[in-house]
């Protein structure tokens, strides 16, 4: 077993992704089985006959009406006491109703609802994926400083655009991901480290790894070409003490998803995970049980 405590290499990072690959890959080739159900794209004749056909949507309507009916999407927030004693009591449920909000909070950010894509996520495939929370400081407002020559009406506004924005800035996300993106070992609840597959767009990768320089962290500047809206293959390492983010080259090269290949690439930057955490956490629906053949997932 690796010492995660060691600053993570390309080498290790590989090697975790070829080894939890291993485990997920038959249960990722059910989940692709099971969108052809969703989507209905599902043959229904055997290869080479050449005939129309009629895929009926009741594998979608039963998810997303259980989705919509059964699945409760505001999460209950329970804050535990530090202590004993009625005054701690008082303090850790002082704490809910603030945690509860900065959870809806961060969800509303979102393209899509995280607690109903989380439950849809468990309906069709029998488990979800949670990402945070992460710290977002990418969009933190910068309180105005006053430019020569600037009068005092001009300032003063934007000063009260300055205090709006700090006081509706939201720098927490929780979103849901798809359960394929995301490999983890699945009989730890509480992962030791994660990797996370995704596409970023050339120039994000540029001002990402320009910044983390900037302060000092052991990065590799990514420089775009012409396309700066090239898509890009990312793979990232997180363990409760290092975060870090290696390049696959560009989404053409087809760098499968579901984990049908290895990877191999060049480290992006490495950091300190000031956390203390790896923030994802998982959840299986409870669907079937474990097989009594104890070699086998």
């Amino acid at each position: 077993m690796p010492d995660y405590k060691e600053k993570p290499t390309a080498e290790l990072i590989a090697g975790l992704h070829q080894h939890l690959a291993d485990i997920w890959r038959p249960v990722h080739a059910k989940f692709s089985k099971a969108d052809t159900y969703y989507w209905g794209t599902f043959p229904l004749w055997p290869k080479g006959v050449e005939r129309g056909s009629y895929h009926p949507p009741r594998a979608a309507a039963i998810i997303d009406h259980a989705a919509d009916a059964l699945m409760a999407y505001k999460p209950v927030v329970k804050k535990m006491p530090a202590g004993t004693g009625a005054k701690q009591k008082e303090r850790a449920d002082a704490c809910e109703p603030a945690l509860a909000a900065i959870m809806e909070a961060a969800a509303l950010l979102e393209p899509s609802l995280t607690w109903y894509m989380a439950g849809k996520y468990l309906l069709a495939y029998g488990y979800n994926v949670i990402e945070g929370p992460l710290l977002d400081l990418k969009d933190r407002p910068k309180e105005p400083e006053r430019k020569k020559g600037e009068s005092e009406e001009e300032y003063g506004l934007r000063q009260t655009a300055y205090e709006s924005e700090r006081r509706a800035w939201m720098p927490i996300r929780i979103r849901a991901v798809h359960p394929a993106s995301v490999l983890m070992d699945p009989l730890e609840k509480q992962p030791t480290c994660a990797l996370r597959l995704g596409i970023r767009y050339a120039q994000d990768l540029h001002e990402l790894t320009k910044g983390k320089a900037a302060y000092g962290k052991q990065a590799r500047i990514y420089l775009p070409g012409e396309d700066l809206y090239l898509p890009v293959w990312v793979l990232e390492f997180w363990s409760r003490y290092w975060h870090s983010m290696m390049d696959l080259g560009p989404a053409d090269k087809g760098v499968a998803l579901s984990t049908e290949t290895g990877v191999s690439g060049e480290l992006l930057f490495i950091e300190r995970n000031s956390m203390g955490f790896v923030p994802f956490t998982h959840a299986f629906a409870g669907f079937g049980m474990e097989l009594t053949n104890p070699g086998r997932f």
